[in-house]
C-alpha cells in the first residue's frame, strides 16, 4: 500500500501522464491511501484551479482510500511535532504509521517528511516517481531502507 501525502497528489495532478497506476502496480495490494487532511489541504493552496481539480479527482478515485484522522492519530502526530515537524506534516506521517506494515511506500514531495518516514522504516518516494514514470524515484536519505 502506498501513502499519498498531499504534495504527491498535487505533483501527480500536475503531470500530463498519470503515474499512479504504475506506482500502484509496485505494491502488493494495488491500494493507495491518504489522510482526510488532504481534502482540506486541497481547498486552499495557491495552485492553479485545474491542478487542484485533478488532485481532488485523484484523491476521490476508487484507487485511493481516505483515512479519517482519529484522536489516536492526533496524539501520535503531537509526539512527532516535538521533533520540530509541522502539525499537518505530522498528521500525514502519523496516518501512514497507524496503518503499520501495510504501508510500504510514503509518496511525498517534502524531503524532510520523506526522510522522517524513511527513518521510521517506510520507503520514501519523491514525485515525479522517476523519469520513465514507471518506477518511483526514492529519496536518497532513506538510510538504506528504500
Amino acid at each position: 500500500m502506498i501513502y499519498l501525502h498531499t504534495s504527491a497528489l498535487v505533483r501527480v495532478a500536475g503531470l500530463d501522464d498519470d503515474p499512479l497506476p504504475a506506482l500502484l502496480s509496485e505494491t502488493e495490494d494495488g491500494i493507495a491511501v491518504s489522510s482526510e487532511l488532504s481534502k482540506v489541504e486541497l481547498t486552499s493552496p495557491p495552485l492553479p484551479s485545474a491542478v487542484l481539480r485533478r488532485a481532488r479527482a485523484v484523491l476521490d478515485s476508487p484507487a485511493v482510500v481516505t483515512v479519517e484522522v482519529s484522536d489516536l492519530m492526533r496524539e501520535s502526530a503531537d509526539s512527532l511535532t516535538d521533533g520540530g515537524m509541522e502539525e499537518s506534516q505530522a498528521v500525514h506521517l502519523a496516518t501512514a504509521l497507524s496503518l503499520g506494515a501495510a504501508v510500504t511506500v510514503f509518496a511525498c514531495d517534502d524531503p524532510e517528511v520523506a526522510a522522517a518516514a524513511a527513518a521510521r522504516g517506510i520507503r520514501a518516494a519523491v514525485p515525479p516517481f522517476g523519469t520513465d514514470r514507471a518506477k518511483p524515484q526514492y529519496a536518497h536519505n532513506c538510510e538504506n531502507r528504500c
